[in-house]
């Protein structure tokens, strides 16, 4: 009998001592908790962070507003069908007419119209 009890000491009976108790209270605990009872109340602040969080499994949904940036603009898609022609508006009111502008093309020597816009005519003037 010696040979089998011959190595044990107080730091192998303590150790395997709490092996035995964590296991059991991890067994225990598995065994015993509702599925789905512990949630967002009993979680300390700051308990979830980025590393414990599976890459791919959050939703736009689980962020606040702006907290995502937007992504690149997409492509600039087909023009729409033209709309209808809207209802022609109603006409303004008649406003006063304005000065008549007249013109005239004369000669070189300035004794004849060429082309006019109407009812000029050339009389002589001495020039000083």
């Amino acid at each position: 009998m010696r040979g089998l009890l011959g190595n044990v000491r107080y730091a192998n009976v303590t150790a395997t001592l709490a092996l035995i108790v964590a296991l059991g209270g991890t067994s225990y605990a598995a065994a015993t908790l509702a599925r789905n009872s512990v949630g967002t109340p009993q979680l300390k602040a700051n308990a979830v962070v980025s590393s414990k969080v599976k890459n791919g499994t959050l939703l736009t949904k689980d962020f606040k507003a702006g907290e995502i940036p937007a992504g690149p603009r997409g492509l600039t898609g087909p023009a729409g069908p033209a709309g209808a022609i809207g209802a022609t508006g109603a006409t303004g009111a008649t406003g006063a007419a304005g000065p008549v502008l007249r013109w005239a093309l004369i000669n070189a020597a300035g004794t004849a119209v060429i082309v006019q816009s109407g009812g000029i005519s050339i009389r002589s003037h001495p020039f000083p």
